[in-house]
Protein backbone atom coordinates (compact mmCIF):
# COMPACT_ATOMS: atom_id res chain seq x y z
CA UNK A 1 0.00 0.00 0.00
CA UNK A 2 1.42 3.32 -1.10
CA UNK A 3 0.45 6.53 0.71
CA UNK A 4 0.21 9.75 0.28
CA UNK A 5 4.18 10.14 0.14
CA UNK A 6 5.98 9.54 -3.15
CA UNK A 7 8.99 8.52 -4.65
CA UNK A 8 9.35 11.50 -6.94
CA UNK A 9 8.47 14.19 -4.10
CA UNK A 10 11.14 12.95 -1.55
CA UNK A 11 14.27 15.10 -1.56
CA UNK A 12 17.92 13.12 -1.49
CA UNK A 13 20.69 14.84 0.62
CA UNK A 14 24.60 13.84 -0.14
CA UNK A 15 26.69 11.90 2.49
CA UNK A 16 28.95 14.27 4.77
CA UNK A 17 32.00 12.57 6.57
CA UNK A 18 32.16 12.82 9.94
CA UNK A 19 35.63 12.72 10.70
CA UNK A 20 37.22 8.97 9.23
CA UNK A 21 37.35 7.68 6.43
CA UNK A 22 35.47 4.00 5.61
CA UNK A 23 37.85 0.94 5.61
CA UNK A 24 38.70 -0.53 1.90
CA UNK A 25 36.34 -2.81 0.82
CA UNK A 26 37.85 -5.71 0.83
CA UNK A 27 38.00 -5.43 4.44
CA UNK A 28 37.54 -9.48 6.45
CA UNK A 29 34.05 -10.93 7.38
CA UNK A 30 35.28 -11.00 11.29
CA UNK A 31 36.14 -6.99 10.76
CA UNK A 32 36.32 -5.51 14.62
CA UNK A 33 34.77 -2.41 15.53
CA UNK A 34 35.72 1.16 14.85
CA UNK A 35 33.71 2.94 16.94
CA UNK A 36 31.30 2.84 19.97
CA UNK A 37 28.23 4.31 19.31
CA UNK A 38 25.76 5.55 22.19
CA UNK A 39 22.40 4.26 20.32
CA UNK A 40 21.35 3.00 16.93
CA UNK A 41 20.08 6.20 15.73
CA UNK A 42 23.22 7.85 15.67
CA UNK A 43 25.00 5.11 13.75
CA UNK A 44 22.09 5.25 11.17
CA UNK A 45 22.04 9.45 10.78
CA UNK A 46 26.14 8.83 10.07
CA UNK A 47 26.24 6.16 7.86
CA UNK A 48 23.19 6.82 5.26
CA UNK A 49 24.13 8.68 1.87
CA UNK A 50 21.83 10.09 -1.00
CA UNK A 51 18.43 8.47 -1.52
CA UNK A 52 17.06 6.30 1.71
CA UNK A 53 14.68 3.76 1.74
CA UNK A 54 14.05 3.26 6.08
CA UNK A 55 12.56 -0.48 6.20
CA UNK A 56 11.17 -0.91 9.24
CA UNK A 57 11.19 2.08 10.17
CA UNK A 58 8.42 1.88 13.57
CA UNK A 59 8.87 5.89 15.07
CA UNK A 60 11.87 6.85 12.36
CA UNK A 61 14.06 7.70 15.51
CA UNK A 62 16.67 8.90 13.61
CA UNK A 63 14.42 11.07 12.19
CA UNK A 64 15.51 10.19 8.45
CA UNK A 65 12.49 11.50 6.78
CA UNK A 66 13.91 14.83 6.90
CA UNK A 67 16.86 13.52 4.63
CA UNK A 68 13.95 12.81 1.94
CA UNK A 69 13.76 9.18 3.32
CA UNK A 70 11.42 6.91 2.36
CA UNK A 71 9.32 5.20 5.30
CA UNK A 72 8.23 1.48 4.97
CA UNK A 73 6.61 -1.11 7.48
CA UNK A 74 3.83 -2.91 8.49
CA UNK A 75 1.61 -0.96 9.98
CA UNK A 76 0.57 3.18 10.12
CA UNK A 77 -0.53 2.41 13.24
CA UNK A 78 2.01 0.98 16.40
CA UNK A 79 -0.18 -1.91 17.09
CA UNK A 80 1.81 -2.45 19.99
CA UNK A 81 0.19 1.20 21.62
CA UNK A 82 -2.09 2.27 19.10
CA UNK A 83 0.37 5.43 18.33
CA UNK A 84 0.20 6.88 14.62
CA UNK A 85 3.96 5.88 12.60
CA UNK A 86 5.41 8.23 10.60
CA UNK A 87 4.92 5.53 7.22
CA UNK A 88 4.89 6.30 3.74
CA UNK A 89 4.51 2.81 2.54
CA UNK A 90 3.10 -0.52 4.02
CA UNK A 91 4.71 -3.07 3.53
CA UNK A 92 6.05 -6.74 4.31
CA UNK A 93 10.40 -6.24 4.11
CA UNK A 94 10.25 -9.98 2.96
CA UNK A 95 8.24 -9.03 0.04
CA UNK A 96 8.79 -5.19 -0.57
CA UNK A 97 6.79 -3.26 -3.79
CA UNK A 98 8.55 -3.65 -6.87
CA UNK A 99 8.26 -0.05 -7.44
CA UNK A 100 10.62 0.64 -4.89
CA UNK A 101 13.43 -2.09 -6.75
CA UNK A 102 16.11 -0.23 -7.99
CA UNK A 103 15.56 3.24 -6.72
CA UNK A 104 17.60 4.22 -3.63
CA UNK A 105 21.32 4.71 -2.59
CA UNK A 106 20.75 3.43 1.05
CA UNK A 107 18.58 0.73 2.53
CA UNK A 108 18.33 1.10 6.05
CA UNK A 109 17.48 -2.12 8.03
CA UNK A 110 17.20 -0.86 11.79
CA UNK A 111 16.38 -3.27 14.76
CA UNK A 112 14.52 -5.41 12.20
CA UNK A 113 16.40 -8.19 11.41
CA UNK A 114 16.78 -9.62 14.94
CA UNK A 115 12.51 -10.09 14.73
CA UNK A 116 13.00 -12.62 12.02
CA UNK A 117 13.79 -16.56 11.45
CA UNK A 118 17.35 -16.87 9.85
CA UNK A 119 15.73 -17.91 6.66
CA UNK A 120 13.54 -14.41 6.49
CA UNK A 121 16.32 -12.16 7.62
CA UNK A 122 18.18 -13.69 4.44
CA UNK A 123 15.35 -13.21 2.42
CA UNK A 124 15.34 -9.42 3.97
CA UNK A 125 18.34 -8.81 3.14
CA UNK A 126 17.76 -10.22 -0.67
CA UNK A 127 14.97 -7.48 -0.73
CA UNK A 128 17.06 -4.20 0.09
CA UNK A 129 19.66 -5.31 -2.20
CA UNK A 130 16.66 -5.37 -4.97
CA UNK A 131 16.03 -1.79 -3.89
CA UNK A 132 19.56 -0.57 -4.33
CA UNK A 133 20.28 1.06 -7.61
CA UNK A 134 22.00 -0.68 -10.18
CA UNK A 135 25.31 0.02 -11.76
CA UNK A 136 26.67 -1.69 -15.00
CA UNK A 137 30.33 -2.62 -15.53
CA UNK A 138 31.90 -2.53 -18.79
CA UNK A 139 32.07 -5.40 -20.49
CA UNK A 140 30.84 -9.27 -19.76
CA UNK A 141 29.32 -9.17 -16.31
CA UNK A 142 25.98 -8.83 -14.65
CA UNK A 143 24.64 -5.57 -13.38
CA UNK A 144 25.46 -5.28 -9.76
CA UNK A 145 23.93 -2.93 -7.31
CA UNK A 146 25.32 0.21 -6.28
CA UNK A 147 24.92 2.21 -2.42
CA UNK A 148 24.78 0.56 0.87
CA UNK A 149 22.23 -1.61 3.26
CA UNK A 150 22.60 0.08 6.84
CA UNK A 151 21.85 -2.22 9.49
CA UNK A 152 21.54 -2.02 13.25
CA UNK A 153 20.73 -4.59 15.52
CA UNK A 154 20.75 -5.17 19.46
CA UNK A 155 22.76 -8.70 20.48
CA UNK A 156 19.65 -8.89 23.17
CA UNK A 157 20.51 -11.16 25.74
CA UNK A 158 17.64 -10.61 28.19
CA UNK A 159 15.82 -14.01 26.74
CA UNK A 160 18.11 -16.03 27.93
CA UNK A 161 18.57 -14.48 30.87
CA UNK A 162 15.46 -14.73 31.53
CA UNK A 163 14.59 -10.61 31.79
CA UNK A 164 12.95 -9.72 29.02
CA UNK A 165 9.67 -9.09 28.90
CA UNK A 166 7.29 -10.78 26.52
CA UNK A 167 4.49 -8.63 25.44
CA UNK A 168 0.70 -9.89 25.02
CA UNK A 169 1.27 -9.34 20.87
CA UNK A 170 3.53 -11.95 20.13
CA UNK A 171 3.92 -11.38 16.26
CA UNK A 172 3.88 -8.26 13.99
CA UNK A 173 2.89 -11.02 11.20
CA UNK A 174 3.36 -14.50 10.58
CA UNK A 175 6.85 -15.38 10.91
CA UNK A 176 8.08 -11.58 12.35
CA UNK A 177 8.36 -11.95 16.13
CA UNK A 178 6.87 -8.55 18.36
CA UNK A 179 10.01 -9.20 20.50
CA UNK A 180 13.58 -10.54 21.05
CA UNK A 181 12.74 -13.88 20.97
CA UNK A 182 16.98 -15.01 20.71
CA UNK A 183 20.22 -13.97 21.17
CA UNK A 184 21.23 -12.63 17.71
CA UNK A 185 25.07 -12.66 17.43
CA UNK A 186 27.44 -10.68 15.94
CA UNK A 187 28.81 -13.44 13.55
CA UNK A 188 25.42 -14.78 12.48
CA UNK A 189 24.57 -11.31 10.72
CA UNK A 190 27.72 -11.38 9.01
CA UNK A 191 26.78 -15.17 7.92
CA UNK A 192 23.44 -14.12 6.88
CA UNK A 193 25.23 -11.11 4.79
CA UNK A 194 27.00 -13.52 3.04
CA UNK A 195 24.36 -15.74 2.60
CA UNK A 196 23.00 -12.26 0.71
CA UNK A 197 26.20 -11.55 -0.99
CA UNK A 198 26.13 -8.86 1.03
CA UNK A 199 29.81 -7.49 1.67
CA UNK A 200 30.37 -5.70 5.07
CA UNK A 201 33.27 -2.70 5.19
CA UNK A 202 32.11 -1.19 8.37
CA UNK A 203 31.55 -1.97 11.60
CA UNK A 204 30.65 -0.60 15.00
CA UNK A 205 29.47 -1.32 18.96
CA UNK A 206 26.14 -0.25 19.71
CA UNK A 207 25.24 0.45 23.28
CA UNK A 208 21.40 -0.06 23.55
CA UNK A 209 19.56 2.36 26.10
CA UNK A 210 18.07 -0.68 27.55
CA UNK A 211 19.47 -3.21 30.14
CA UNK A 212 23.21 -2.66 29.04
CA UNK A 213 22.41 -4.11 25.58
CA UNK A 214 25.21 -4.12 23.52
CA UNK A 215 24.51 -4.36 19.27
CA UNK A 216 26.04 -4.15 15.77
CA UNK A 217 25.87 -1.27 13.38
CA UNK A 218 27.08 -2.22 10.12
CA UNK A 219 27.60 -0.76 6.83
CA UNK A 220 27.62 -3.43 3.82
CA UNK A 221 27.57 -3.51 -0.15
CA UNK A 222 27.11 -6.12 -2.51
CA UNK A 223 29.38 -8.04 -3.96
Amino acid sequence: MIKTATLENSSAIGYTTLGYTLPERNAPLNIAAHAVYPDQFAFQREHVIGSILNVGCNTDGAELWKRGAINVDLYDTDPQNGNPLPVHVIADARDLPDDLYGRFDCVVLGELLEHMEASDAIHTLDEAVCCLKHRVWRGQGDPKSSGRVVITIPHDHRREDGTLPIPDLKEYAPGVHAFHYRLIERAEVLDWLKQAYLEPIYCAEIHYPFDSVIGSGIVAVSR
